[in-house]
């Protein structure tokens, strides 16, 4: 979050973005304040219709959600989206290959580079990850939409 504000405040928008850091669920977050809500995987772990419920609420007419989420049901999400009165202004999809190639691989090479052992012990659960795409590499096939609200 301080990398952010910093650069922010290098950038001079502090005054034009305000960072949250907080549960989508937490009451002190006011309805209708919010121009962009950027959902980074948030719907896959409160459930997409909950969450997307919430940040409708959130966010100001004409406003934007861009959401990364797991590429399953995309005509039930697709439909979603029209049924609240949500425009799909792009989507694409991250298949196998770009996770590979652009995540998995570079922290593969990165984690083993490690020669420390007992740091090396702090990313297992990152090589278990990984050892997992490997196996079913199409359960990682995600996908981003951006949406506006009409």
């Amino acid at each position: 979050m301080d990398f952010f504000k910093s650069k922010l405040k290098e950038l001079k928008l502090s005054h034009r973005i305000n960072l949250l850091n907080c549960s989508l669920f937490d009451e002190k977050i006011k309805n209708n304040q919010y121009d962009l809500i950027i959902a980074e995987g948030i719907l896959n772990a409160v459930g997409f219709e909950k969450g997307f419920l919430r940040i409708i609420e959130l966010l100001k007419r004409k406003g934007f959600i861009i959401i990364h989420d797991e590429f399953k049901n995309q005509s039930v999400k697709i439909d979603f989206f029209k049924k609240n009165d949500f425009k799909i202004i792009d989507s694409f999809v991250l298949d196998e290959k770009v996770w590979w190639n652009d995540y998995f691989k570079c922290l593969e090479k990165e984690i083993c580079s490690i020669k420390n052992t007992s740091l090396l012990k702090l990313f297992e659960t990152d090589l278990q990850e990984i050892n997992s795409f490997k196996e079913n590499p199409s359960g990682y096939i995600s996908a981003y939409y951006i949406v506006e609200k009409s």
